[in-house]
């Protein structure tokens, strides 16, 4: 009886063992390919095989064509933390504090988050739908038979058209984050 308990506990231990190896494992895969993609972009544009018209269309769509909700969650966000803020603040701390609070809350936290989000909301929705389609559809099979390498031609482009386009968002809706919380405070105070 004891002997049957001791060997059913060691079998669930050894499944439980085998199953956190396996996970382990394919973390480890998934990571192994990431990087890889990532040394093949590095190298793509290292080496100046990058398209710039591909660069500047990702540029186009995923900044200008993204900034009206960015500007809207800014806008947003810098009345809300103000509001709030004033909220808050009634009685217990003087108000002229409300101008840095809210400064460093929508500078440091809020919209360089949100922006993140809706950028990946957005633009993560179409990059997976429009590269998905193009596998099922085996066009980055039809890319590699005629010589194309389909990192070069449709990984690089948004990589980097993100690196350029994130902080530059940012930036604006930190602006306008700021300037829409001093309005309303203006407005309401």
């Amino acid at each position: 009886m004891v002997r049957e308990a001791a060997a059913t506990g060691q079998r669930v231990f050894t499944g439980l063992l085998v199953r956190l190896a396996r996970a382990a494992e394919d973390v480890l895969r998934h990571a192994a390919e990431l990087a890889t993609l990532l040394w093949r972009v590095i190298v793509a544009t290292a080496t100046g095989r990058v398209p710039l018209r591909d660069i500047a269309g990702q540029i186009y769509w995923m900044g200008l064509q993204s900034l009206p909700i960015v500007l809207i969650t800014a806008i947003l966000s810098g009345v809300v933390t103000s509001q709030q803020g004033g909220y808050q603040f009634t009685g217990s701390i003087p108000l002229y504090v409300l101008g840095s609070v809210v400064t460093e809350s929508i500078l440091l936290e809020l919209v360089p988050v949100l922006t993140a989000v809706v950028l990946i909301g957005r633009v993560g929705a179409r990059i997976t739908a429009e590269i998905g389609t193009m596998k099922v559809t085996e066009q980055i099979d039809a890319m590699y038979a005629l010589g194309r390498d389909p990192v070069r031609v449709l990984v690089a482009p948004r990589v980097i058209a993100g690196l350029i386009v994130v902080p530059i968002l940012v930036g604006i809706a930190d602006l306008v984050g700021i300037y829409a919380g001093m309005t309303a405070t203006q407005l309401t105070v």
